[in-house]
């Protein structure tokens, strides 16, 4: 069965921006999993409330990484993880929970507890992985650690479709803190059709950024110079100086820098993203890759009115190649406005 993307983050824009709400948590470049950048949080007294949105769906998978150290004199049975329909506030279908002591963990399905983990190390990453699906009889809850199934619960999940995740025990207070917390590499795939329950991949979010000007150079750089510097920056810069297009159909392109592959990894897809917005109302964009001189564009995307991360998944190259290092080191990104003006 195919899965579908429905989020993804590697913070490897620098910016919070990339989940639809993060309180108190910022962005660190210390203790990083993946590249220069995660979700960090230093101070006892802090929150830690990290929220995603995705389309309607009774069946979700995905992953992060983590890190948390030992939490704060009450901190049992605070929360790591939420699953809510109708956001957060809404009912909660199925939440994972922490222990004082911060080396165990709980699996509860509409409050109730389900299952057991220990032997968490505190203050070292691990991958938590999830797959759920809601069904009044035949729904599951499964929960991975570094890619093994360690609590798992078949049966009701309730009847309504879900759509926000809420990573974090949302508490200010310090007895009931985190202290520290780290995350990287997040993602939640639509496993709609999934027959049964399967570990998440264990997925990291490497990033590459625009060192000189590509194959195109059609959009309008403001203020005048080398097309890529408008876009290279991290955490992005939408003031002071960017690219524009003011009809459709405009191409600009970028050289990327690259990385070395360790041992065993390869690379799943390019995923383009662009912080972006409209002028008006109908101006759109459309992503995509540029590989032995040719271009493979993406569908159109809608902007909306404030600066946001638009994306596209490129799981093979131009000419239906897997991506290998070769390609990776020699590839351009494309951005093409679309849409009316």
């Amino acid at each position: 069965m195919a899965y579908t993307r429905r989020h993804q983050s590697g913070l490897e824009s620098g910016d919070v921006d990339e989940f639809d709400s993060v309180t108190d948590a910022s962005i660190g470049t210390s203790n990083t999993y993946t590249g220069t950048y995660c979700l960090s949080k230093t101070v006892l007294s802090q929150n830690v409330d990290i929220r995603q949105g995705f389309a309607d769906t009774r069946q979700i998978r995905g992953g992060f990484f983590m890190r948390y150290g030992i939490g704060g004199s009450v901190f049992n049975g605070k929360f790591l993880f939420r699953v809510y329909s109708g956001g957060v506030g809404g009912t909660r279908h199925v939440d994972v929970r922490a222990t004082a002591n911060s080396t165990d963990m709980n699996l509860y399905v509409f409050g109730t507890k389900r299952g057991e983990y220990y032997y968490i190390t505190p203050d070292t990453y691990f991958h938590f992985g999830f797959d759920v699906k809601i069904n009044g009889t035949v729904g599951w809850a499964y929960i991975y650690i570094n890619g093994s199934l360690v609590m798992s619960f078949d049966g009701n999940t309730g009847s309504i479709d879900i759509n926000t995740i809420q990573i974090g025990p949302n508490s200010s207070a310090s007895a009931d803190s985190i202290d520290p917390f780290y995350m990287d590499d997040f993602y939640i795939d639509d496993s709609t059709g999934e027959s049964s329950p399967t570990a998440p991949p264990i997925k990291r979010f490497y990033s590459l950024t625009p060192n000189g000007d590509g194959n195109y150079s059609q959009w309008t750089p403001i203020p005048t110079g080398s097309h890529y510097q408008k876009v290279d920056e991290r955490p992005p810069n939408d003031n002071t100086d960017y690219l524009e297009a003011v009809t459709g159909s405009l191409y600009d392109s970028f050289d990327m820098t690259t990385f070395t592959l360790d041992t065993n990894e390869n690379i799943i897809a390019m995923i383009p993203y662009v912080f972006a917005k409209r002028g008006s109302t109908s101006e759109q964009i459309a992503l995509g890759t540029r590989s032995s001189g040719t271009d493979s564009v993406g569908d159109d995307k809608d902007l909306s009115v404030a600066y946001d991360y638009v994306w596209d998944r490129h799981v093979t190259g131009s000419l239906g190649f897997e991506w290998n290092q070769s390609y990776l080191d020699s590839v351009e990104i494309i951005i093409k406005s679309a849409g009316t003006y």
